[in-house]
């Protein structure tokens, strides 16, 4: 991992330098992948929202999602330090992230390639290992059963189980989510009562010191 991190130029990544300012900007414009708020367990949630994404720069999705996910292990050590995971330090579930994938306004002919799919599970399986709590499919076309079928084959047993599909509309949804969420840490669409737009400007805005920022939009 540590050979990978250096050859996927993460140190220039986490911190927007060169290249990767202008896609970062590009990618965060689009609304389509950002961590945001945290589970009643206090693990930070990543949304994926593929009816924002055209897939025009398949290199830039994956390396967008590495961004994502290395703000999501910022926070969630953050949460740890600050004593804010609930379980003790045997319980595993405890640091981990959260994904919701929100299907809403996804066409049928703009399916994530399996390309980007594989490389994007090769990646979150060899360099981020465990790191996956739950994850919550908001509202899947029907197509999305035959591509989970087709990238089931990448994905390991352990993670497959972490899996749910959501379909239940109105007071279901809010009910079964709230399980799991606090209300307002969760998007209006998902269950929850966070209304507050996504600003890239203001989730790619850095901390005072000048250091890209890594936390929770």
């Amino acid at each position: 991992t540590a050979r990978w991190r250096k050859e996927f130029g993460l140190r220039a990544l986490v911190r927007r330098q060169g290249v990767d300012a202008a896609m970062c900007e590009r990618e965060a414009g689009h609304a389509k992948l950002y961590v945001r708020g945290y589970d009643r367990r206090g693990r930070p949630a990543i949304y994926l929202k593929p009816g924002r994404e055209s897939y025009e720069f398949p290199d830039a999705c994956v390396r967008f999602l590495v961004y994502n996910m290395e703000r999501a292990v910022a926070c969630l050590e953050r949460q740890e330090v600050r004593g804010r995971l609930v379980g003790d330090i045997n319980d595993t579930l405890s640091r981990k992230v959260i994904l919701i994938i929100d299907f809403n306004n996804t066409g049928l002919l703009n399916p994530p390639p399996i390309s980007v799919a594989r490389e994007s599970i090769h990646i979150l399986q060899d360099h981020y290992p465990e790191r996956l709590g739950q994850a919550f499919i908001i509202d899947a076309p029907w197509v999305m059963s035959a591509f989970f079928h087709a990238i089931t084959p990448f994905i390991d047993p352990v993670t497959r189980e972490k899996i749910q599909f959501v379909s239940e509309e109105a007071e279901a949804r809010v009910e079964r989510m709230q399980r799991y969420f606090d209300p307002a840490e969760l998007e209006a669409d998902m269950g929850g009562t966070a209304a507050e737009p996504f600003r890239s400007h203001v989730y790619l805005r850095p901390p005072p010191g000048g250091a890209a920022a890594l936390e929770a939009g």
